[in-house]
């Protein structure tokens, strides 16, 4: 039976550790957005501006709020690698 020390351990991986630790790639990486969900008091309070603007709701789904004062819900997705939008 072979013992090892906590020293030969460190030759072994001596080459392998880095490249399990740092990346294969170069940049950062980015994590997805989290966000709240929008509720009921957030949609009555919302007023029209001088733009069009959007409450997100999130993984796509938003509320458009028109300069008229209307708002519709929107929602956004991929289909055949272009991004569309569901009125």
């Amino acid at each position: 039976m072979i013992l090892l020390t906590s020293d030969d351990f460190k030759g072994i991986f001596k080459g392998i550790l880095p490249k399990l630790v740092n990346p294969p790639f170069r940049g950062t990486l980015k994590m997805p957005r989290t966000t709240l969900p929008i509720n009921d008091t957030q949609i009555k309070n919302a007023k029209p501006k001088d733009k069009n603007y959007k409450l997100i709701d999130g993984q796509g789904l938003y509320i458009l709020v028109k300069t008229n004062g209307s708002k519709l819900w929107r929602f956004n997705y991929k289909f055949d690698g272009k991004e569309q939008t569901y009125l």
